[in-house]
């Protein structure tokens, strides 16, 4: 009895700590900070890298753009996974196997040592001079093989026949006048001229309905915006919307960028936005230069941004926006096909 309670005593410690070591994981998996990096650069090509690193890099995953995408995933430095290399080991694999293959097909069938005799025997057999088929042929079935020197004036014959024949269409096709071409000429502009009418008109028929749908559509979007609840709901969404984004918002931000065009109109353009996105980055942290110069079209940059979300908070914000009945409900009258009983 004594060694039964010890043996489950045991058993108990074993199971408190496998449940206690993946509640453990549980809790850092949802709690412990993510670190996410991003970096772009367009020289020659383009490349870019987005990588997410959790507890002091245990586990690493890089997504890389470098002619082809690649995931990259590790645990303590060693490769879990890697897509490209997966890849490429499939391809040797297949060309392994086709190798193999093509040596199989290339084998020559090993030779049979045969005694003479039987090898003589074999030989005649198989070796059957013509004339002696052809006399055996004629004999069993009675029928003569057709000589193929005399099929030669039937194919000549059929031949004269085809140009004949070729010669009489060309001389039996009748001439037609200037006159006949003009109308038929103005006969298949009519037509045509007729044809894009009707398109043109039932082109102009679907853009009416199509401005139709929208002003509707806009209205029924107004009318349901200034619904009762509605004020509730967009308010509910954005405050947890805002939660969600909030964390992504990066520490660091560095940019520089380097563009040049013929076109003083897109200069301007780059210009204003670079100036707009100022009060954005004021409370981030890096270095921004831009630089727009009239020249020949030219665009070479390179950014990189920084910073740290922690998962536990992103879903417990995009669960409450799940469960609540009115956000479900406001969503599902939103996608709504509109009419007159909405």
């Amino acid at each position: 009895m004594a060694v039964a309670l010890q043996v489950l005593k045991i058993i108990g410690i074993v199971l408190l700590c496998v449940v206690g070591s993946l509640l453990l994981l549980l809790l850092l998996l949802l709690f412990w900070p993510y670190g996410y990096r991003i970096r772009a650069a367009k020289r020659e090509k383009i490349r870019a890298q987005a990588g997410i690193t959790w507890l002091f890099h245990f586990m690493t995953a890089d997504l890389l753009y470098e002619d082809g995408v690649n995931l990259r995933i590790r645990l303590l430095g060693i490769p879990v996974y890697d897509k490209k290399r997966k890849a490429e080991k499939a391809a040797e694999k297949e060309r392994k196997l086709a190798e193999k293959e093509a040596k199989k097909r290339s084998r020559k069938p090993e030779s049979i040592s045969v005694p003479a005799d039987t090898e003589e025997h074999t030989e005649e057999h198989v070796e059957i001079p013509e004339s002696k088929t052809d006399t055996v042929t004629e004999h069993d079935t009675g029928e003569k093989k057709a000589d193929p020197v005399k099929e030669e004036p039937r194919s000549g014959r059929s031949r004269r026949e085809k140009k004949r024949s070729a010669s009489r269409k060309k001389k039996e096709r009748r001439k037609i006048s200037i006159s006949e071409w003009w109308d038929e000429m103005t006969d298949r502009i009519g037509a045509k001229a007729e044809a894009l009418a009707e398109q043109a008109e039932d082109g102009v028929w679907q853009l009416g309905d199509t401005i139709d749908k929208a002003f509707d559509t806009c209205h029924y979007y107004e009318r349901v915006l200034e619904s009762e609840g509605a004020a509730w709901v967009v308010a509910y969404v954005k405050k947890h919307g805002l939660a969600i984004l909030k964390p992504l918002k990066p520490t660091r931000f560095d940019l520089d960028l380097d563009y040049r065009s013929t076109d003083p109109v897109q200069i301007a353009k780059v210009t204003e936005y670079y100036a707009l996105s100022i009060p954005l980055t004021d409370d981030i942290r890096g270095n921004i230069r831009v630089t727009a110069l009239p020249d020949e079209d030219f665009l070479e940059g390179e950014t990189r941004l920084k910073g740290h979300f922690i998962l536990g908070s992103l879903l417990w914000h995009a669960f409450l926006l799940w469960k609540n009945k009115k956000v479900r409900h406001f969503i599902k009258v939103l996608k709504r096909e509109q009419d007159t009983g909405h």
